[in-house]
């Protein structure tokens, strides 16, 4: 009888730690995703983006009772040699201060999600922790992400966090185009088209 015990209150662990570690929600990174950087400076607002993604990334998380929802697959990756700032010269500065030659990568790497979306909002909003890397300099943050649906089926999840160049070890360029003074903060905004990923 105590054998029998045994086998069962192990086989309802095993059971349960399978529930925690299962995959609980997959999307498909679409190609429509972006990420625009809008700075100021002593003249005007600028903005410069990348609007194109060619990679094939999947974001998967993992539920784990009584806490976040954490990601297995997380990484999204952006080329910062193809921002534009809609001017070349300006263009040419901006990539320069993101160091883009030597550090041609942006990730942005989703580690949890206080929940999951919401299928049947109009829009959603949901608490996140990512790790934001330019330049080769990672930073940590808590993004408020908005999350609507589209007619296709697919989601856009938006985040947008203010940073200062030097949390990524940069300095404000004292003159863009050779005569602009940009201030030290510089907002990033990523959009992500996502669609769902059937998990067995």
């Amino acid at each position: 009888m105590k054998a029998i015990l045994v086998i069962v209150i192990f086989t309802l662990s095993l059971l349960s730690v399978a529930a925690e570690t299962s995959p609980a929600r997959g999307w498909i990174v679409k190609n429509d995703c972006k990420i625009i950087i809008n700075g100021t400076s002593n003249v005007n607002n600028f903005t410069c983006k990348v609007d194109r993604y060619s990679h094939a990334d999947n974001l998967i998380i993992l539920e784990k009772s009584g806490r976040n929802y954490l990601f297995s697959q997380n990484r999204i990756v952006f080329d910062s040699r193809q921002f534009d700032c809609g001017l070349p010269l300006m263009t040419k500065d901006f990539q320069q201060v993101l160091r883009a030659k030597e550090n041609p990568e942006i990730t942005i790497s989703f580690i949890s999600l206080s929940r999951l979306p919401c299928d049947s909002c109009v829009e959603d909003f949901i608490d996140g922790v990512v790790s934001i890397t330019i330049a080769g300099v990672s930073k940590e943050t808590v993004v408020n992400f908005s999350v609507k649906p589209k007619l296709d089926g697919t989601k856009i999840l938006v985040g947008n966090h203010e940073f200062n160049f030097c949390d990524f070890g940069l300095e404000a360029p004292s003159k863009f185009m050779g005569i602009i003074q940009v201030e030290n903060q510089l907002s990033v905004m990523f959009s992500l088209e996502l669609q769902e990923l059937a998990l067995k």
